[in-house]
C-alpha cells in the first residue's frame, strides 16, 4: 500500500461526508485526500510522511469566502490607507486625529485614503452625517476619501471635491445620490454610483504596487483559512477601474492565480457599470466586448455576472417596503424613472446574463429588492425556451437578502435560488436596523435558520474588506446572533455550528459549481485543508473569533503554518 504524503490525527473532522461514524484522521497524497476514517488510516504513514498530531485542534475543508473584493481589500489596509473602523477609530475625533498624522507623513497635495468608519458608532458625531468640514480642519490641501464600512458610501474633504472636479453645478449619476446642504452645496458625502464622482480622479497604484497589496492581502486570506475566493465585482474591460479593482485586479488574478504561484482557487463575477449600480445598456455593450479568458477554471474561472441591485441600509438607499426615519424607502440602483421601471430594468439585466449562461449574483438588501430580483429569475422560465431545470442549473444566487421576508424565501427554495450572506454582519448591525426599522425587523434580520429550512443553498462569505476575513466570527455570529454588548436578536434565527462550517465550506463549492471536487472532506477531494486551534463543536462560540488557525493546506501544499513544526 502506497504512504501518503500527509496524515492529520488526533482532532476533531468537521465537514466530511462520512455517515454512520466520526473518522478521525485524514490523509492526503499528493493533491488529493486519500483516506478518511479511524486509526486504520494510519496504516498510510510510511517513513516520508509527514505525521500532524491536531492535539485536540479542528480540521475543516479550506474555507470558501464565496464574496469579497481583493482589489479593494488589499488596497484598504494599512499601511496603504488608514483603519478608521469603529474599532481604531471609534470617534470623529479619533478619525481626525489618523488623518492629521498621515497629513504630515505626506507631501502637500498627496491623497489620503481610509476604510471603515460607520457614522451610528461616531459617539462624538455632531450631527446626522459625516461633512467635509471635519477633515477640512485637519487636511485643508491634502484631498482626503474614507469609505465607510460597506463600501456604498465616501466622506471626503474639501480639497478632494476641487482635485475631482466637483462643483455645485456638478450633475449627480444615475443611481447615486449625493448629499447637500440647504444651499445646494455637496456636503462630502457621496453614496453608490455618486461615489465615481470623487474616485475617477484618485490616482491608481502603480501596476508593482497593486501587484505587492495583491499578494499581500491573499496572504492574508490563507492565514484566515481560505483557500477559495469569489472576487464579486470587477469590471474586466481595459480601463476600467474602481476602488474595488477593475481590469488589472481580474487580469493580475488570471496571472497569478496558480498551484505555482499564489494557491487560491479564484472565482470572478463581472460587472459592466460603475461600482454601485447596474445599467442595462452598460451591460448588454459590455458581454459582447468581452470574452472568457484562457485559464485553468480549478483556479481562476469567470463563472457570472454581478448586479448591484439596491445600497444598504445604514445610508438609506436599500430600497425597503419599510420607510427610514426620514419618509424615504431607497430604491433600485438600475436605470428608470419610476419604480416600476427600475423592476423592469433589473429584470432585462438578469435577462442579459442568464442568455449569456452566466451564473447570475444580485447584491440585494432591501426586502422589496430581493423581491424585484426573484420575480427576475422567475421569468427566466419563460423566456426562450428557458426551462426551470435550466435556471436552476445555472445556480443563481442574492447576495445578502437579510432582510427577505418568509414568503421571499420560501419562493427562492421553489425556484432553487440560492443566498451568499454575511454572518459576521449581525453583530454590528442589528442595533442599527433596530434603530431604522424597529426591534421585531432586526430580529428578522438575517434569518439564516429560515434560509437553510426553505431549501435554498446558504453559502456564507466576509463581503471584505466590509468585514475581515475571518470566518471565525462569522461562524460565532450565526450561532449566536448577538449584538456588540450581548444581546440576543432573534434567537429562533439561530443556526448550528455545523450548519455554519458548512455555509463557509460545501456551500460555497456548490456556489462555484465545483461540490463534486472540493469543499468537503472526502476520498478524491481536493486536499484544501485548515486547522483552527479550537474544538468547534464544544468550545464557547464567543472565543472564537480569537482563535487562531494554525495551518491552511490548498491542493495539498501547506500555504501557512503557525507552528514551526508544521512549515
Amino acid at each position: 500500500m502506497e504512504s501518503a504524503d500527509v496524515v492529520f490525527h488526533n482532532g476533531l473532522i468537521l465537514g466530511h461526508s462520512a455517515a454512520g461514524h466520526e473518522p478521525s484522521v485524514v490523509a492526503v497524497t499528493d493533491n488529493a485526500i486519500t483516506a478518511v476514517g479511524g486509526e486504520e488510516v494510519l496504516n498510510l504513514v510510511g517513513t516520508s510522511t509527514r505525521l500532524i498530531n491536531l492535539d485536540g485542534r479542528t480540521l475543516l475543508p479550506g474555507i470558501n469566502d464565496g464574496h469579497l473584493h481583493i482589489g479593494g481589500f488589499s488596497q484598504s489596509r494599512p499601511p496603504i490607507a488608514l483603519d478608521v473602523s469603529p474599532t481604531a477609530c471609534p470617534t470623529i475625533r479619533a478619525i481626525t486625529a489618523s488623518v492629521a498624522l498621515r497629513v504630515a507623513q505626506v507631501v502637500p497635495g498627496a491623497w489620503i485614503t481610509g476604510r471603515g468608519w460607520l457614522g451610528e458608532a461616531l459617539n462624538d458625531l455632531p450631527g446626522a452625517e459625516p461633512w467635509a468640514g471635519l477633515l477640512d480642519e485637519v487636511s485643508p490641501n491634502n484631498p482626503v476619501v474614507l469609505t465607510d464600512f460597506s463600501g456604498h458610501a465616501i466622506w471626503v474633504n474639501s480639497a478632494a471635491m476641487r482635485a475631482a472636479g466637483v462643483t455645485d453645478h456638478s450633475v449627480v449619476p444615475t443611481a447615486g445620490l449625493a448629499r447637500r446642504d440647504a444651499d445646494g452645496s455637496f456636503t462630502g458625502l457621496f453614496v453608490d454610483a455618486a461615489q465615481a464622482m470623487i474616485t475617477e480622479h484618485v490616482p491608481a497604484r502603480t501596476d508593482a504596487e497593486l501587484e505587492e497589496a495583491i499578494r499581500a492581502g491573499i496572504a492574508e486570506l490563507h492565514r484566515n483559512g481560505i483557500t477559495s475566493m469569489t472576487d464579486a465585482a470587477l469590471n474586466p474591460l481595459p480601463g476600467n477601474e474602481d476602488t474595488l479593482g477593475g481590469a488589472r485586479v481580474f487580469e493580475l488574478l488570471r496571472r497569478i492565480c496558480s498551484r505555482d504561484d499564489v494557491a487560491m482557487r479564484t472565482n470572478v463575477l463581472a460587472t459592466f457599470s460603475a461600482l454601485g449600480c447596474s445599467m442595462l445598456d452598460a451591460t448588454e455593450a459590455g458581454l459582447p466586448q468581452w470574452q472568457p479568458p484562457e485559464a485553468d477554471p480549478a483556479w481562476f474561472n469567470v463563472r457570472g455576472l454581478k448586479i448591484f441591485a439596491d445600497g444598504v441600509p445604514p445610508s438609506c438607499t436599500a430600497w425597503m417596503s419599510h420607510a427610514y426615519p426620514d419618509g424615504s424607502h431607497g430604491c433600485l440602483t438600475v436605470g428608470g424613472d419610476t419604480d416600476a421601471d427600475r423592476a423592469e430594468e433589473l429584470a432585462l439585466i438578469i435577462r442579459a446574463g442568464h442568455d449569456r449562461g452566466m451564473q447570475v449574483g444580485v447584491h440585494a438588501t432591501g426586502d422589496l429588492t430581493v423581491e424585484a430580483v426573484l420575480n427576475g429569475f422567475e421569468q427566466l422560465s419563460d423566456h426562450g425556451g428557458s426551462t426551470a431545470t435550466a435556471r436552476r442549473a445555472a445556480r443563481h444566487y442574492i447576495i445578502h437578502g437579510p432582510l427577505a421576508t418568509a414568503e421571499m424565501l420560501a419562493k427562492a427554495g421553489a425556484l432553487g435560488v440560492g443566498f451568499n450572506v454575511q454572518p459576521s454582519l449581525k453583530s454590528t448591525s442589528a442595533r442599527a436596523i433596530e434603530g431604522l426599522f424597529g426591534r421585531e425587523l432586526s430580529d428578522w434580520q438575517w434569518p439564516l435558520r429560515s434560509m437553510i429550512d426553505s431549501g435554498s443553498v446558504v453559502a456564507a462569505s466576509s463581503d471584505a474588506p466590509v468585514c475581515e476575513p475571518n470566518w471565525r466570527h462569522g461562524v460565532a455570529g450565526a450561532v449566536l446572533r448577538e449584538a456588540t454588548d450581548g444581546e440576543v436578536y432573534g434567537a429562533g434565527q439561530r443556526i448550528g455550528v455545523q450548519d455554519a462550517v458548512r455555509a463557509y465550506t460545501a456551500a460555497g463549492a456548490w456556489q462555484d459549481g465545483a461540490e463534486s471536487w472540493k469543499g468537503t472532506i472526502a476520498e478524491g477531494m481536493a486536499a484544501d485543508l485548515c486547522v483552527v486551534d479550537a474544538r468547534l463543536i464544544t468550545d464557547d462560540p464567543r472565543t472564537f473569533a480569537d482563535t487562531e488557525v494554525s495551518l491552511t493546506m490548498v491542493d495539498g501544499v501547506i500555504v501557512h503554518a503557525s507552528r514551526d513544526e508544521e512549515r
